[in-house]
């Protein structure tokens, strides 16, 4: 899909969109002209993720890159806030060496939920 389409299913800017790219939060498109750029249905709702992780746990560009960069997108599908802000706070306290132990808690508790949701 164009750009002008991921702009009205998600309700961010093209300048938005274009940041993101730039800081890593999103892939490049794939472009096969100059002008034109192809996005595709993850590409929507890793936007609509990053947009939620901003506005609903008020985390930061920042730690959203980081997460993602660890390995974290699980985080997006995850509702529960007190380990967004955990993470949130884990890397504005700098204890990066603490990761480790959080994500691994993380994906346990992850699996759980989706046990649970699966009526296991």
């Amino acid at each position: 899909m164009k750009m002008k389409e991921v702009e009205s299913l998600t309700g961010v800017t093209r300048e938005a969109i274009r940041f993101y790219i730039r800081k890593g939060l999103l892939p490049a498109p794939e472009k096969p002209k100059n002008n034109v750029a192809f996005y595709t249905n993850v590409d929507v709702e890793r936007i609509g993720s990053i947009k939620k992780l901003q506005d609903e746990k008020l985390l930061p560009l920042d730690v959203i890159r980081d997460v993602i960069d660890q390995g974290g997108e699980l985080l997006f599908s995850m509702q529960d806030s007190a380990i967004v802000k955990k993470w949130a706070e884990i890397k504005r306290n700098g204890f990066s060496y603490a990761f480790d132990y959080f994500a691994h808690d993380l994906k346990l508790y992850h699996g759980a939920c989706q046990q649970q949701s699966q009526g296991r």
